[in-house]
């Protein structure tokens, strides 16, 4: 209710989950769960958006920074239950089809990114 852009970007979260992430991606992609948290990133664009009516460098930014966390937090959070879980279902997350070692290469590469975004808000910060 509180503009069309923000209304926008919900329904683009809704449909990014439906379409991309639950049919095109989930039984398809290691990459599932980390493109699939995308989606939990867009409440702040659709926050940002509904208080300035725009989308500017510091929401996506943010959307950066809050995926990166999640990526790196889902790649780590595979506990043994979930793996033989997601085995069993043909879904074909990263830390079910790949090994550990690549896993933890992952989530330090998510963790670098992560801090790259974090920092790219000090200029804002700043202003």
């Amino acid at each position: 209710m509180a503009n069309w852009l923000s209304a926008a970007l919900a329904d683009t979260a809704i449909l990014f989950y439906i379409f991309v992430y639950t049919l095109l991606l989930k039984r398809r992609s290691p990459a599932n769960i980390v493109i699939g948290g995308a989606r939990g990133c867009f409440p702040v664009l659709v926050g940002w958006a509904a208080v300035t009516g725009t989308v500017s460098l510091p929401a996506v930014v943010l959307f950066a920074v809050i995926l990166s966390v999640d990526a790196a937090a889902l790649l780590g959070a595979g506990d043994e239950v979930s793996a033989r879980t997601n085995a069993a279902a043909n879904v074909p997350m990263l830390p079910v089809v790949a090994s550990p070692a690549a896993v933890a290469r992952k989530i330090l590469l998510y963790s670098y990114a992560m801090v790259a975004a974090t920092l790219a808000l000090v200029p804002v910060a700043r202003a």
